[in-house]
């Protein structure tokens, strides 16, 4: 692999010199992550690799999108103005390497339990619920073309219920009042519904934050065009609070906030 990330690095990357380093970060069925070092004219460069296995090449997991496409969204979003890591060269099938992409290596907190907890980002938590207000707002707005549509499922809000019910269903255990929130969720589905692109997984752990705010949002593994609304009633939920219910937000902040961002 070394070998043919380098000609690759040589080909794309201007001024290169050397590979300095290439260390595996994850390992897993649905995709690896590699951090890259490497040397060019100008100093030392540093990238993420994020690719599928090899066994999974042209492979997705199911109910996520392939890292072709997820690419694809970090550019819409970065012309969008949203908070992402830059995309710096997607494979090829030539190349060998699988599927995915070459992508800005970035610094920040990630770990949500330190996001909400963290002495060092007292200040800037007072922003964050806001600040995801606007990222919400650039993401739906994104223009949902036809190339869009032939990448992305769509989904309805009563689509998205039956779906989870099932999944719910099949590991057969019993929890009534996920079988009464499903029913009555169906019996209380949106008159009207927009549909937009949705990230489908924003939430506190899938955020990077510095002393500036959100450094960058990553994760974009179950994008959909859906309703827009999913996005900020997922960011609420307690789960993504760790430990800090009083605040709705993440965690971090209120829904007045994230509605005014």
């Amino acid at each position: 692999m070394r070998q043919t990330l380098e000609s690759i690095l040589a080909r794309e990357v201007a001024g290169f010199s050397s590979l300095q380093a290439c260390d595996q970060l994850t390992a897993g069925a649905s995709q690896e992550t590699f951090r890259i070092q490497v040397h060019t004219n100008d100093g030392d460069l540093i990238l993420a690799l994020r690719r599928s296995p090899a066994i999974a090449a042209g492979e997705s997991v199911p109910g996520q999108i392939s890292l072709a496409t997820e690419a694809v969204l970090l550019q819409l979003a970065e012309k969008a103005g949203i908070p992402v890591p830059g995309v710096a060269y997607v494979l090829q099938p030539g190349d060998d390497l699988g599927e995915g992409y070459l992508m800005e290596w970035l610094e920040g907190e990630t770990l949500g339990q330190r996001i909400v907890r963290s002495e060092e980002l007292a200040e800037v938590r007072l922003l964050l619920a806001r600040q995801c207000g606007e990222a919400l707002a650039r993401i739906h707005a994104i223009e949902v073309d036809s190339a869009l549509t032939q990448l992305l499922p769509t989904v309805s809000p009563r689509e998205l219920v039956l779906e989870t019910w099932e999944n719910h269903k099949q590991l057969e255990l019993a929890e009534p009042m996920i079988d009464f929130t499903a029913r009555w969720l169906l019996q209380n589905l949106p008159a009207e519904s927009r549909l937009t692109l949705v990230h489908g997984d924003f939430r506190n752990g899938n955020l990077m934050i510095d002393q500036g705010g959100i450094r960058a949002l990553f994760d974009w593994e179950v994008a959909q065009i859906a309703d827009p609304v999913r996005d900020l009633g997922w960011l609420c939920v307690n789960s993504w609070r760790f430990g800090k219910a009083e605040l709705p937000v993440g965690g971090f902040g209120t829904v007045e906030d994230l509605l005014e961002g």
